[in-house]
């Protein structure tokens, strides 16, 4: 019953590592990118990211500190499974662009020249590994309780 427990112990803690490392991927960006100005979107494209899977693709401009920057900034979490809904949607998002003429850039303030159209904070990462840590946690106390119980049995045994 030991080993099935140590096994579990290093699944959990492995899994959590896993998430961990997720977590501190899509955390970085997120933290990096905390300034924001109005730019332009100069062109949306579709590409497809496996085969029938397509998200559009801005390639955009912003000015900071008197410095103009283009870059090409992908929409996450926006997947489309059909190629006209994709292209509907990509019209779509060209008209909104043409009314209103400017989309907020989230960029670095160390680097300017680092930039997204998004910064959403990675909520699904952060409840995933907390769970994790939570589950590995409670291994390693179910271990702490029956570890004395497991003791006092082998000393009884002995004596």
């Amino acid at each position: 019953m030991r080993k099935v427990g140590s096994f579990l112990m290093v699944v959990a803690l492995g899994v959590t590592l896993w998430f961990s490392g997720v977590l501190l991927q899509k955390i970085g960006p997120w933290m990096n990118l905390k300034e924001a100005v109005q730019g332009s979107i100069l062109s949306w494209e579709l590409i497809e990211l496996e085969e029938g899977c397509y998200a559009p693709l801005a390639h955009y401009r912003y000015e900071v500190d008197g410095k103009l920057y283009t870059a090409v900034s992908r929409l996450e979490g926006v997947v489309y499974l059909n190629r006209d809904a994709a292209e509907k949607q990509l019209l779509s998002l060209s008209r909104s662009n043409s009314a209103d003429g400017s989309w907020p850039i989230w960029y670095s303030a160390v680097d300017p020249s680092q930039s997204q159209l998004q910064r959403e904070f990675p909520l699904k990462a952060c409840v995933q590994m907390a769970i994790s840590l939570a589950i590995f946690l409670y291994f390693v106390m179910l271990r702490g309780f029956l570890e004395p119980d497991e003791l006092r049995e082998g000393e009884a045994l002995q004596s």
